[in-house]
């Protein structure tokens, strides 16, 4: 979505006329966990000028069973990788009162 985003930019599109709309559970296909839509504003009206579908590895999956043969590959790291968690607190006094409306 962010290079999405740049890139619009870097077409020149105005920031202010581009959004990004989440999909509302009913909206999206049944193989997709969430999806998001960059949106443009044109002369008119809010316009679709791409897509975002986290589809999981739903195609791999159906792949897999149909065919009965594992698709997945793994390979040893060469380096151990060090991974940070961050945990973030959501303060709702805060933001329930900035976003109540929406």
């Amino acid at each position: 979505m962010t290079r999405t985003y740049l890139f619009l930019v870097a077409c020149g599109i105005k920031v202010e006329a581009i959004r990004f709309r989440q999909h509302k559970g009913k909206e999206m296909a049944h193989y997709a966990n969430d999806c998001w839509d960059a949106e443009v504003e044109c002369s008119y009206e809010w316009v679709e000028v791409a897509g975002h579908s986290d589809r999981s590895a739903f195609d791999l999956n159906k792949h897999q069973a149909t065919s009965k043969v594992e698709m997945c590959a793994a390979r040893p790291l060469k380096e151990p990788i060090q991974v940070t968690n961050v945990i973030a607190t959501l303060d709702k006094k805060i933001v329930g009162k900035e976003f109540k409306k929406d």
